[in-house]
């Protein structure tokens, strides 16, 4: 089938595009998307095992890096999301399809006002991170699985009674369909390709005819 944007082509002709933009906006989205929910239900465990006085707050920020310096205790735990690359050779299959693992670091910065406060907290909310990213490993239909490579804490700054600390969990990110190299335009396009096909105007001629040709012999 042709058009006239691109002659030679159907109109799925790129294929899947899917990079490592893709996967972290994935990830964002799965994670805000469940993340008031399971931190109230940790949350409410937690109190009730005595591990915490008073519930743990809803993330602050996702989409910059917190200056430590800066941090003081009033200040919202905070988690961000990082692709490191890829895992591994990209596997090419014949179908022309491309298979990538993606190599995904969250984050958490947390604040206590000392080392053991601050570690109780940035193991619940690595764990609450850790439980929504498995619990939804296709990140809502965009990628086919993620598998957890582990995790490191640390403490990150100490000022007074005020202790920061976080934790990277790492993972790998499988999309199967990351492009398709039999895809592509075979040719560049006439011009570029509009962003809907909505009809802007259309051009009407009305022509007269006899009432006898309108209107079939016996419907009146």
């Amino acid at each position: 089938m042709t058009n006239a944007y691109w002659p030679t082509q159907t109109p799925d002709q790129f294929g899947p595009i899917v990079g490592g933009d893709d996967v972290r906006s994935a990830l964002v989205a799965t994670i805000n998307l469940y993340a008031p929910s399971y931190i109230a239900e940790v949350s409410a465990r937690m109190m009730a095992s005595g591990a915490i006085a008073t519930p743990l707050d809803e993330f602050g920020t996702w989409r910059n890096e917190p200056d430590y310096r800066t941090l003081t205790t009033n200040r919202a735990p905070a988690y961000m999301v990082q692709v490191q690359g890829t895992q591994g050779v990209p596997e090419t299959f014949g179908n022309g399809l491309v298979a990538a693992k993606w190599l995904v670091d969250v984050e958490t910065v947390v604040w206590g006002t000392d080392w053991q406060d601050t570690q109780t907290l940035v193991l619940a909310y690595d764990k609450i991170l850790r439980s929504i990213i498995l619990q939804h490993r296709s990140l809502g239909g965009v990628v086919n699985g993620t598998a957890w490579l582990g995790t490191v804490y640390k403490e990150l700054d100490r000022v007074n009674t005020r202790t920061l600390g976080g934790s990277t969990s790492r993972y790998a990110v499988t999309v199967l369909d990351s492009v398709n190299v039999n895809g592509g335009p075979l040719a560049a396009p006439l011009y570029p390709v509009p962003l809907d096909d909505t009809v802007g105007s259309v051009n009407v001629t009305v022509t007269g005819v006899p009432i006898s040709q309108a209107v079939p012999e016996g419907a009146v």
